[in-house]
Formats: structure tokens, sequence, C-alpha cells
């Protein structure tokens, strides 16, 4: 059952904020309805884009925003853009990028978009479309739709803004960092050898710990001692460990627990480890079609890793989505299987 009401666009257009987990502002906000297998009607890829990137350039701008439904089949798009403007001006604001982007929507061969005007994503508030139509409505109270359910059962958060979500991927005390430098380089170490003499079995191991550390966050319980963290950490230096993992094996339980487990070691992890680990976390959310998160876990080290430029080179778009996406899962199954393989 699809948790929001895409017949509604009062309702889509409030759940935005559940969707993307944090309350956009001067944004432009693209949601899909994308055509299921089964032939049901589903929320498919949303993108978004500061206002000040799109409006100065709609028409650069717009192939971006679009990348995200490359490949899928498309029933309509909804885009949403969100400023403080007021509604009594003679047009509402950004109406010839508004132009340009249903244009090019157009030539890409997607005739079902609808593009509104909001003040803001507060109950209440009126929105109001660029159509000729002048179709309008005032966004509901959407604390207690299925969705929020969801996202409340998946300990999921959502943000009053960008800002406090990029909070999520700063590091964590000096402190602590410094007391697990030592053991995590130690660890790193031995991963390298491993890596080096390709001892498979020792690093399906690791990844044995790590699949065990995520089964135990989805029960509520981060690793706790400097040991299993450092550990953990090490681990992710090894790009057959770090490509196996991120890839969740069953469900959106073990995605969400996937991610908070990341969370917690690219906090503590020793600013030269923490790349590997921000890497694996902007796959997971990459694949999960979150390209904020994605784009804010690449950006929260200064340090280079493989996963972190393959993310960078898809954010970018220098290859499509789909094409991306599946280059990841497919790497990770055969890497999982590489590693998983030799275990008893």
């Amino acid at each position: 059952m699809e948790p929001i009401d895409l017949k509604d666009e009062s309702t889509l257009i409030a759940s935005i904020p559940l969707i993307l987990g944090f309350h956009p502002s001067e944004s432009i906000i693209l949601v899909s309805a994308i055509v299921h297998p089964s032939g049901q009607t589903r929320l498919g890829p949303v993108a978004r884009m500061d206002l000040r990137h799109f409006a100065p350039y709609p028409g650069n701008a717009t192939p971006q925003l679009l990348e995200v439904v490359e490949g899928v089949k498309v029933a309509r798009l909804q885009g949403v853009i969100v400023t403080g403007a007021k509604f009594d001006e003679p047009d509402l604001p950004l109406h010839l990028q508004v132009e340009t982007f249903e244009d090019l929507c157009a030539k890409a061969g997607h005739s079902r978009v609808r593009v509104v005007h909001v003040p803001s994503f507060a109950p209440g508030q009126p929105w109001r479309g660029y159509c000729h139509d002048a179709c309008s409505g005032t966004l509901p109270d959407v604390s207690g739709s299925e969705l929020a359910a969801v996202n409340a059962h998946n300990g999921r958060r959502i943000f009053g803004s960008i800002q406090e979500v990029a909070q999520d991927f700063e590091p964590g005390p000096a402190d602590v960092r410094m007391r697990l430098a030592q053991a995590v380089r130690d660890i790193a170490t031995a991963v390298r050898e491993e890596a080096n003499r390709q001892d498979l079995p020792a690093l399906g191991r690791r990844l044995q710990r790590v699949d065990s550390a995520v089964a135990a966050v989805e029960s509520g319980n981060l690793p706790k001692t400097d040991t299993q963290i450092a550990d953990l950490i090490g681990a992710f230096g090894s790009i057959d460990v770090a490509m196996a993992a991120v890839v969740p094996r069953r469900g959106d339980d073990d995605i969400v627990a996937t991610q908070n487990l990341l969370h917690h070691l690219l906090r503590v992890a020793p600013s030269d480890d923490g790349a590997a680990i921000a890497g694996a976390l902007a796959v997971t959310y990459f694949l999960c079609g979150d390209n904020t998160r994605a784009r804010l876990a690449v950006e929260s080290t200064s340090e280079a890793s493989i996963l972190g430029h393959l993310m960078s080179l898809a954010l970018k778009g220098t290859r499509s989505r789909d094409t991306a996406a599946g280059f990841l899962i497919d790497e990770s199954i055969r890497r999982r299987g590489s590693l998983t393989g030799g275990l008893s």
C-alpha cells in the first residue's frame, strides 16, 4: 500500500518534508509518480535543488532534476516551488523559469507535469498552481498520516531545515576520535594486509561483524566499546567489505539500521579514516533516491575514498542514475558473494 495518496495533490505537497526528511525552503522539488511493474502508480524518485541554482539557469538545472527519473516509467511529475513570496503579486515568483522547466519536461517526454508555489510546508498554508486554470488548495496536517507513522517506526527524524540535516554528518568530539586513532590505525593496517594477500575468509569475517552490528542497531543497540567501534571503522578500509555492506539485505529496517550504524561510525572515526565510511553512507542514501544526504555524506570529509569518488561522479550525472545504481547493486552482491562464499 502506498503511504501517500498520490491522487490528493494537497496531501502530496504537504508530505514533501516527510519524504525528504526535512522542511525545504527556497527550493524547487520534483516528485514523481511512477508506473510499477504491477501496473499500480506509486511514489517514485524525488529531487530537490536550491532556487539559487535553479533560478539563474533553468535550462541547465531542469535536466539535472530530471536525471532522477531517467529510465523510469513516469505517470506524472509534481513540481513545487517553495519560497516566501506572497500570493498577492500579479504573477507567481519565477513564472518564466517555470515555463522553461515545463517546456523542457515536455521535450523530455513528460507531458503530465504540474508546478505549484507554496510559501512553506506548514499546515494551513495555501498553494497555487502555475497552470492556466488557477488550481489552488490548502496544505493539510499530515502528522498523523501513514507516511509519518512509517518514519516514526523507522526512527527517521524530520528536520526543520537542510542545515539541521547537515549536522548529522559533522564529526563528534575530538578527544573521542583521537582516543580511537591508534586502534583504528592498527586494524586498518591488518585490513590492508588481508586485502593485499586476498584473504577472503578474513575479510568475510569482518563483513559478518558489520552485519551483526547492523542487526544489533535494528534492536536499538549501537556499538559502544572502543574495541568494537575501531574494528568496524577499520573494516571499511577494505573496498570489498565497504561495497558488500552498502546494499541492505532485509528491507527498510535494514536500510535504516545500516545508515544509523554508518552515521555513528562517521561521527567517531578519526579524520583519516572517515572517508571510506562517508562514501559507504553516501551510497546507501543514493540507492534510496536521497541525493541531498548522499551529497552531504560525500562532502563531510576532505579525504578521498573509492566509494566517495564513485558517488561524486554519480551525483554529477556522469552516468544515468539507473546505470550508476545498477552498477553499485551488482558490485555489492558480487563482492558479498566473494567474501561469504568461503565461510562455513
